[in-house]
């Protein structure tokens, strides 16, 4: 049996012994493993009672941060303006995420529960400081029934904690959203406007160069599209010459999906028969099921009517790679992709911006300018630079961001990559507008300082290349100012 050390346990639990010392009877080992059961019950009750503690430490942190905030605008004869107190919460809820080392999204999360549990829902909160409820159970309740009005959260309280102890999260949400949908006072169409305003589409990231491509849509919109994509990807099914007989349904609805979507990336927007492609081909037929033969994905708003649409994406391919290696290229927004996938879009679409660097650096140039806008080859360079926005925790790609001056134009700053950083909109409204600050080194590196004085470092994607040694100076060499022998 392997040795190994007692492991420390927290203050109040008693260290578990090393494994050689178990005893071996089936007796004991049953009872040590009730024992081990109960540490792990013991260890859950203290971890839903630091969640509490946590969850009211977040609310008076960002109590107290608003009232320094008003304070300080009386002291000078000012009232916060909407706006100013906007910006004070979110320069609170990035230096939380900092502490925290979360995104903001999940800190502004955090923030939102912790004064529901500090206000509303002190008997929520009350449960979970006891242990009789995890924090995941709080998370479902404040979610199903927080936008009902105070008083009919109190009583959804009342109603469903009990239950608490013997239901999972996902029995609790049913529950939870079943009394919800009897006891809200507003009607079905003003929640479902109310839900619709919260539509979107996001990018997780996933393993092996793969991608989630979620949306939150109207549930009509998002089963028309998945019933469209259904039966592109059946008929391509029973068609032997456009689909691979080992592609399954589920794998052709994302073939589809990319084929309508991206079009010149998959070729079905001029089709080349000496082209191959790892989609099946659409047919007219298929097509014309799911898109308006545009080339171009269908959209009812009358603002999208002859458009194009052409998404800008970046990625860097090391010159090795475009020439057959097999080092991975950087996707902008996503991280490495595999070489094939690399080349293939070095070599084809056109809504890719594409980028070699050295394959000893791993640097870009870059390109000198002498005007305050940062355009063409040195935006294509800092984008590639930066990767992504470079507040800590962000990971909002370069090509959705602001190119921000770390020392400002107006007061003598230049448009240089020693000067210029990619910053999302959010994050370059904090660092004008808060007590956040930041400067820059020469190689992009970025150091923050939050308002309480805790300073973070981001780095960029792919650093630039030092500048080139100064040319040596020509060898003196001697001269002979005698004329040759003439010859004889």
């Amino acid at each position: 049996m392997t040795t190994t050390t007692a492991t420390a346990a927290p203050e109040g639990l008693e260290a578990l012994p090393p494994h050689d010392a178990l005893p071996e009877t089936e007796e004991s080992l049953r009872a040590r493993y009730a024992d081990l059961v109960s540490f792990v019950e013991r260890c859950e009750a203290m971890v839903r009672a630091a969640t509490a503690a946590r969850a009211v430490a977040l609310a008076t942190a960002a109590r107290t941060a608003a009232l320094a905030d008003t304070v300080a605008a009386a002291a000078e004869g000012l009232e916060l303006s909407r706006e100013d107190r906007d910006l004070a919460e979110r320069a609170v809820t990035a230096e939380l995420a900092t502490v925290l080392q979360l995104p903001e999204v999940t800190t502004g999360g955090l923030l939102d529960d912790a004064v529901a549990l500090t206000g509303p829902r002190t008997a929520v909160l009350e449960a979970l400081a006891s242990g009789r409820v995890a924090y995941r159970h709080v998370q479902v309740l404040l979610r199903e029934t927080g936008h009902l009005p105070a008083d009919v959260q109190a009583e959804a309280d009342a109603a469903l904690l009990p239950g608490c102890g013997s239901w999972t999260p996902t029995q609790l949400a049913r529950r939870a959203r079943s009394w919800a949908q009897r006891h809200d006072p507003t009607t079905m169409s003003e929640r479902y406007e109310r839900a619709r305003a919260g539509r979107r589409v996001w990018v997780e990231p996933d393993r092996d160069g793969m991608a989630w491509l979620h949306a939150l849509l109207p549930a009509p919109h998002a089963q028309a599209i998945y019933e469209g994509l259904s039966f592109g990807a059946r008929m391509l099914r029973a068609d032997e010459t456009a689909s691979p007989q080992d592609a399954l349904v589920p794998q052709l609805r994302a073939d589809l999906l990319v084929d309508l979507l991206l079009p010149e990336l998959t070729g079905t927007s001029t089709p080349d028969p000496s082209r191959d492609t790892n989609g099946p081909r659409v047919s007219d037929d298929v097509r014309d099921a799911v898109d308006d033969g545009s080339g171009s994905p269908r959209c009812s708003d009358p603002r999208c009517r002859g458009r194009a649409w052409r998404p800008t994406v970046l990625v860097t391919v090391p010159l090795g790679t475009a020439l057959g290696g097999d080092e991975p290229g950087e996707l902008a927004g996503y991280g490495p992709v595999d070489a094939r996938t690399a080349r293939e879009l070095l070599a084809s679409a056109s809504s890719f911006t594409r980028l070699l660097t050295d394959p000893v650096t791993d640097a870009v140039t870059d390109v000198d300018r002498a005007t305050y806008a940062v355009t063409g080859a040195r935006r294509r360079f800092l984008q590639v630079r930066d990767g992504t926005c470079r507040f800590p925790g962000c990971s909002r790609s370069t090509t959705a961001c602001d190119v921000d001056h770390a020392v400002e134009w107006a007061a003598g700053g230049c448009s240089d990559r020693g000067n210029n950083a990619h910053l999302c909109r959010h994050h370059h409204r904090l660092k004008h507008r808060t007590r956040w600050r930041m400067t820059q080194a020469e190689d992009g590196t970025l150091t923050w300082t939050s308002p309480t004085g805790r300073t973070r470092t981001t780095h960029p994607a792919f650093p630039p290349a030092p500048p080139p040694p100064p040319p040596r100076a020509p060898e003196a060499r001697a001269v002979d100012l005698e004329p040759d022998d003439p010859p004889f």
